[in-house]
């Protein structure tokens, strides 16, 4: 599977491995292959989104109040959700 952070539907990005900062994906490193040790739910990350947006509540904000580290909420926003080791 293609990385949803480096593809747009279905046609790669120019710069695929990189985003506008030029630094790797997050998810992939630079790849643009998704790694198997994470699953993409793209609506579950939607329904968290909405979620956040309706409390009002920045990432920051609620990474605190959920005692979840920002970088892992934000990924879980877009969707991408790591495997728990034996899954």
């Amino acid at each position: 599977m293609k990385c949803p952070n480096c593809t747009k539907g279905q046609i790669l990005l120019a710069i695929p491995h990189k985003d506008f900062y030029g630094m790797p994906c997050d998810v992939c490193g630079g790849t643009g292959v998704f790694p198997d040790n994470y699953v993409y739910i793209p609506k579950l990350g939607k329904l968290i989104k909405d979620s956040l947006v309706m409390r009002k509540m920045t990432l920051r904000e609620a990474s605190k109040h959920y005692d979840v580290d920002a970088t892992e909420l934000s990924m879980w926003k877009r969707g991408i959700f790591r495997r728990k080791e034996g899954e």
